[in-house]
């Protein structure tokens, strides 16, 4: 893939937060304009209602840009997507624009197959918080820019969890919580924890 073209389609994908590729585009010069017509290929996963929001995402982004015309290559489930990319990135077949996963990128981007996006003028970064955008960062390298984070959360009845020893107060390890929840065959629990 052109370098150029690359960064400016990257660029276009920054918002959905989305590694790009160097893998295979064809271009034709457009007679309706002065930008050429772009086609890319654009991998993901999730499940269906992930692969519907993206194939609309990727309709209003062919409607905002007309002269990029996007190949969908859904994934389908996470591990079969990945599975599936190894082997196009090995080949060098992979998808232009793709959904990475923060374990992989380090990865991919060694074996030169994710372009640095650092510097790239066409893309801003300036709407993302500096320790999200730093997800993407390998080696100094801007090799992704997230779209969303995952955060954990352990939501919990206080007055319960005070009948087994626990206050709030203290900071716990998860073998002390995984304690405290095997607690929930006690009667303080019955039938509010599962």
């Amino acid at each position: 893939m052109n370098k150029t073209r690359a960064l400016s389609v990257a660029a276009l994908f920054a918002v959905a937060g989305i590694a790009a590729g160097c893998g295979s585009t064809t271009q034709t010069t457009s007679a309706a304009g002065s930008h050429k017509n772009v086609t890319i290929t654009f991998g993901w996963w999730g499940g269906t209602t992930q692969e519907r929001v993206t194939e609309n995402a990727i309709k209003l982004f062919e409607k905002k840009y007309p002269y990029i015309h996007v190949n969908e290559e859904f994934g389908g489930p996470f591990n079969t997507y990945f599975q599936k990319l190894t082997t196009e990135m090995a080949g060098g077949a992979g998808p232009d624009v793709m959904q990475m996963d923060y374990n992989y990128i380090n990865q991919f981007a060694a074996e030169g197959a994710l372009l640095n996006l650092k510097g790239a003028k066409d893309i801003s970064l300036s709407n993302i918080s500096p320790s999200v955008v730093a997800a993407g960062d390998v080696h100094g390298g801007l090799y992704g820019i997230p779209n969303a984070l995952n955060a954990d959360a352990v939501i919990y009845n206080p007055s319960k969890f005070a009948q087994v020893g626990y206050t709030g107060n203290q900071r716990l390890t998860w073998s002390q919580f995984a304690s405290l929840v095997n607690k929930r065959d006690s009667p303080e629990f019955r039938g509010i924890c599962g």
